[in-house]
């Protein structure tokens, strides 16, 4: 499992997803911090 360090302005962003009810999948997909499929079904 990497790390991935965010921006203060992807912050900000997470915070204003969030807020307006997105899920965590929605926010990591328009982030761009979605693991590859191929590697979910290793990963679980």
């Amino acid at each position: 499992m990497s790390t991935t360090i965010l921006s203060f302005q992807n912050r900000v962003v997470i915070e204003t997803l969030h807020n307006e009810g997105r899920s965590l999948r929605y926010i990591a997909n328009y982030l761009g911090l979605v693991r590859p499929p191929s590697l979910t079904n290793f990963t679980g």
